[in-house]
């Protein structure tokens, strides 16, 4: 547990990633596994994208060594399939299709890619930057 309260405070990322290893190794084998799961799902919500991705692997470690906390931890590895990096969203499809746990993805992600106002607003700003400048920008003068 020492461990687990340890990669709260911690700032380095390769420290965090060999815990949450360790975790992933060692965690299920204890009385209660369950306890461990809060703080590797909160290195999902609140760390970087590399430590992020080896927390996705731990959880998916417990959902396949512990059959009791599998479904809770599907709903975790569900709701990382909207991260922001790729490598978090790839893991957490990977490991989901190896749980067996692919059912309803696909409408899940066609639902998460077009989130409505907000993805429109985006792609309104960015068009908005992209062909409504006030400046013109001459090619070849980035060129010299």
């Amino acid at each position: 547990m020492i461990l687990s309260e340890h990669i709260e405070d911690c700032e380095h990322a390769h420290i965090q990633c060999k815990i949450l290893d360790f975790l992933a190794r060692e965690g299920p084998l204890a009385k209660n596994p369950s306890s461990y799961i809060r703080f590797i799902y909160n290195r999902v919500n609140l760390e970087k994208a590399v430590i992020r991705a080896a927390a996705v692997s731990a959880l998916a470690a417990y959902a396949h060594k512990v059959p009791s906390l599998r479904p809770s931890i599907v709903l975790l590895l569900r709701k990382c399939l909207n991260d922001s990096d790729d490598e978090v969203r790839e893991r957490a499809f990977f490991y989901l299709s190896v749980l067996g746990e692919t059912e309803g993805i696909s409408e899940e992600i066609s639902t998460l890619s077009s989130s409505g106002e907000q993805k429109e607003a985006e792609l309104g700003e960015i068009r908005n930057i992209l062909f409504d400048a006030d400046e013109v920008i001459d090619i070849d003068a980035l060129e010299q």
